[in-house]
Order: C-alpha cells, then sequence, then structure tokens
C-alpha cells in the first residue's frame, strides 16, 4: 500500500522489491490528477485525458477548465458528473472559465465522477517537470500540489511502470 516501507532482514529478493516498488507505482497513478482536454459541449461533457488513461479506477483525479456554464446535471463521457455530495449539479454550479478538480467514483466498475473542489477561477494548474536532480521551492499562497513520480527501468520487468498493469 501507498506510504508504506518496505522492510526485509537479510537479503532483498528482486521479485519481491519489484513487487512492492510496482505497487508503490501503481497507487501513485491512480492517485494522480489527470488534465481533461479537447472538452466539447456544455451539459454532456467530452473529452480526453493527459495522460490518457485507458484503465480507470475508483478515485482517480481530474482536472477541467470549464468551457460554458452548466445549465442542466452533466455528464463526463457518457457518465454522472455530480457535486462531491453525489447530488446531481444544479444549473449553474460549473461556471464558464473555472477549474474544476474531481474523482472518479464506483468499485470495481467507475459509476460516476464527482467534483471535489473548485480551483481558482483565474488560471489552470501549473505543471513543472523535471529529468534530473532539482529543487522546487513552493510558491506563495500555494495550497495544493499533485505530484506525479515516474521511475525508469526494472530490469526488464515488464510490469514496472505500466499503468496498464493493475
Amino acid at each position: 500500500m501507498l506510504d508504506e516501507k518496505v522492510r526485509a532482514i537479510g537479503p532483498l529478493d528482486a521479485g519481491q522489491l519489484t513487487a512492492d516498488i510496482n505497487e508503490e507505482l501503481v497507487e501513485l497513478y491512480k492517485r494522480s490528477c489527470a488534465e481533461i482536454t479537447g472538452l466539447a459541449n456544455t451539459n454532456a461533457l467530452t473529452g480526453a485525458t493527459n495522460p490518457v488513461r485507458s484503465i480507470l479506477k475508483q478515485g482517480m483525479g481530474y482536472w477541467f477548465k470549464a468551457i460554458a456554464t452548466n445549465t442542466t446535471p452533466m455528464t463526463f463521457n457518457g457518465l454522472p458528473l455530480n457535486a462531491a455530495s453525489g447530488a446531481a449539479l444544479a444549473a449553474g454550479q460549473v461556471v464558464i472559465g473555472g477549474v474544476y478538480a474531481l474523482i472518479s467514483v464506483g468499485s470495481p466498475t467507475v459509476t460516476e465522477y464527482r467534483i471535489i473542489s473548485q480551483l481558482s477561477a483565474a488560471k489552470a494548474p501549473i505543471t513543472r517537470v523535471y529529468n534530473s536532480n532539482a529543487t522546487w521551492t513552493k510558491p506563495a499562497g500555494l495550497s495544493y500540489i499533485v505530484v506525479k513520480v515516474q521511475a525508469g527501468g526494472a530490469g526488464g520487468s515488464p510490469t514496472l511502470g505500466n499503468p496498464n498493469t493493475f
């Protein structure tokens, strides 16, 4: 599970270590926040995720910048897009230009999305990519951060880092 330390007495078994790391990466992937791009329509939203998510799991995070103010309850890619409580959205709850964070809900199959927060209407989240060692300093006023970690290599393991392997 996420945030557990790998504890071993004696030599580490490479197979178990690889499995433990893969489990951590899968949990991080499921908790990453993907941008919804190419939005179309007002109430029956359609769009794609960046990065692409071919498998949906409960608790996956997303964000989008609204292209219109809703006039009826909403859907995203055919599934209900509801308030955090699970109630259908009322007209005007999603406002053009607003930036919204949402999660997927339902297990084992995702059955709906819920808006969990309205982010700043002034600007979308900032993405930073670090390909080498770097120091990150928290900007003033920042209250929310999402970190995506992608590891390289695994001694040829076909599953390490593969988001399609759950």
